[in-house]
Formats: structure tokens, sequence, C-alpha cells
């Protein structure tokens, strides 16, 4: 890869990886769309992203480039796999009520469980497959996911709470949808059946919609 002394107009450059010959380990990827300063940190050679230029300028990317690379990345290594998840659980709150009731829900049903007193460090691919290998194809699907993006959270600074994730790379195939639906006479059955039973599943939101599905089917 190309060493250069970084300035504003080797930023601007063709597309590729350029290293600064003032501060080793420090350098830029520009691509077609995006200029991202990164570092490569220790004895795994760990590519680390510090910042998007022109969000984060030189003078800025190179003074936390510094920072990152006197810190120890191994600093964290006793975490547990129960206390991060206890931070990742707090952090996930921004995200979408649907998508933390999922993730929750697949941490404190089968991952936690498994891996909760072991160690971030220790855990390896076979760990977490060889639980979501026992569940059915959409909840492994989603297991596997959740994983994935919990680990992926423990390698981010300023966390570094493992040098790398022992699912990076791994592919997450999406569930197989339902592909069964009611027929008209189906759907009638279910809404008589949801009057019969009473609230909640009789109420009149649910007639409502069961109405609206039915609009369009001769009954």
């Amino acid at each position: 890869m190309p060493v250069t002394h970084l300035t504003d107009v080797v930023v601007a450059q063709n597309p590729g990886s350029y290293f600064d010959e003032t501060t080793p380990a420090f350098g830029i990827r520009v691509g077609k769309n995006c200029k991202t300063w990164i570092v490569i940190r220790g004895v795994q050679r760990q590519r680390v992203r510090v910042g998007h230029y022109p969000a984060m300028s030189l003078a800025d990317a190179r003074k936390e480039a510094k920072r990152l690379l006197t810190e120890e990345p191994t600093k964290h290594s006793k975490m547990t796999f129960a206390a991060a998840c206890d931070e990742y659980q707090e952090a996930i709150k921004a995200r979408k009520p649907r998508t933390q009731r999922d993730y929750n829900r697949i941490l404190d049903k089968y991952l936690l469980p498994k891996l909760g007193r072991k160690k971030l460090s220790e855990i390896e691919y076979e760990d977490v497959s060889g639980i979501a290998g026992t569940l059915k194809v959409s909840e492994k699907s989603l297991c596997l996911a959740v994983a994935r993006s919990f680990l992926r959270w423990c390698v981010q600074p300023p966390r570094w709470y493992i040098p790398h994730s022992p699912l990076e790379g791994v592919r997450v195939e999406p569930g197989k949808r339902r592909k069964r639906i009611l027929k008209s006479d189906q759907l009638k059955k279910v809404w008589d059946a949801a009057e019969h039973v009473g609230y909640p599943r009789g109420s009149k939101a649910t007639s409502s919609l069961l109405r609206c599905d039915l609009a369009s089917f001769p009954c």
C-alpha cells in the first residue's frame, strides 16, 4: 500500500488506501463514495475505522489515530458475555421497539443462558452456531444475526472488548416466509370464532380488521 505524507490533496486522489509516513499505521481508504480514516492495530493487524472525511479533518483524524495506537486493545480481555450484554441492551434502547424486543428475547432466551459466564475472548464461532443449530430456521437466522451484531459492537471503539468478532464474515440467511394465505371461507371462520370468544380476540378492533380483509372476498 502507498505510504506518503497525508494532505488534503492526497485524500482527493484516486480510489485506494494510503498510509501516512509521519504516523505509521494511520491512513485513509478512498472509495468512490466515501473516504474513511483507518488505523492498523496490534500484531493481528486489526483494521479500525477512525472516522470519515471531510466530517473528520485530517488533523483530528491523526490525533485520534495516535490515541488509538497507544491504547492497549486487549485491556478488557476479562469482560464476560453477560457484562457486555448488559451494556449492549442499554445501547439498543435507541432502536425501534420491535428490534429491541426481538434482540432482547434472543439474548435472554438463547445466548445468555449458554454464554453468559464465558469471557468474550474465549467465545468461538462453534459456540454460537451450536446454539443456533438447535433452533427452527427463522429463529436460527435471527439468533445468528443478533449474535453477529452484538459481537461487532464489542469490537468497536471505545470498547475494544475483543480484537475481532468470531462471527465476522458469517452470512445470515433470511428465514423462510410463510406461504400459506387464508381463503375467504377460512377468514370468515376466524372472524366468527373471534366474535364468539370475545375480548380481546373478539374486540371491535379485531372484527373491524377482519371485516376489511373480507371486503374483497365473497362470503
